[in-house]
């Protein structure tokens, strides 16, 4: 977590690590090892920018993207890289100019 936008009394301080659950995965069969999502959403890569809206889950005791694909925001050089209809206006836009609006 690089910052904290908003705080919820289940979550961690700025700056420290947050573990954010999400739908799908690599499960592994006896036939084969599959690559599973949740509503076309695949899992977000290691190491790649996002911004997420998180709500916390009492069924999965823990912080999942709201609304799976709609909550995570993902920023490639430093705009807003998302297919998300809720956020499609921000595609390509600055992500300084998305968080600014977010703070409001």
């Amino acid at each position: 977590m690089l910052e904290l936008l908003k705080g919820h009394p289940r979550g961690v301080v700025e700056g420290a690590s947050q573990q954010v659950l999400q739908f799908g995965g690599t499960v592994r069969r006896p036939d084969a090892i599959i690559g599973q999502t949740w509503n076309g959403f695949p899992p977000m890569p290691v190491g790649t920018e996002w911004v997420q809206f998180l709500e916390w889950s009492a069924h999965l005791d823990g912080f999942v993207p709201m609304l799976i694909e709609q909550g995570a925001v993902q920023i490639i050089d430093g705009r807003v890289a998302t297919k998300a209809t809720l956020h499609s206006a921000w595609n390509g836009r600055p992500v300084e100019n998305f968080l600014s609006a977010l703070r409001r």
